[in-house]
């Protein structure tokens, strides 16, 4: 997170170097309006897993799990617990040294494909 923090604080310099004025990038301005896509197209990381760095799988089903678990009730309890299981696998598949890139981030990764 102070990664991304930094990035924003560069930008804004960067954007005030070139005379842009300040109401427009200011902390704490929502820029969602400008971004049309679910916000987890926006992620370069997994923002389920918090500890640690984990590149966000590139399969529209994970990714709708993902939106999906940021909702609240029962629809938002369900998607985090499939989550749980796909992470669980993915972990174990990685404790045996599979490759998930064939297996994840792509539709041909037979059974883990399949779950998500």
């Amino acid at each position: 997170m102070e990664a991304m923090h930094k990035l924003a604080e560069d930008a804004r310099k960067k954007l005030e170097s070139l005379g842009i004025d300040e109401v427009q990038y200011q902390a704490g301005k929502d820029l969602s309006t400008y971004f049309k896509k679910p916000a987890v197209k926006a992620c370069d990381y997994d923002p389920s897993i918090t500890s640690r760095s984990v590149p966000l799988v590139q399969n529209e089903a994970y990714q709708l799990l993902l939106r999906t678990a940021m909702e609240k009730g029962k629809k938002g309890a369900w998607a985090k617990g499939q989550l749980e299981g796909i992470q669980t696998t993915m972990e174990q598949m990685i404790a045996t040294g599979v490759s998930l890139g064939v297996h994840v981030m792509t539709n041909q990764g037979g059974k883990l494909a399949r779950l998500i």
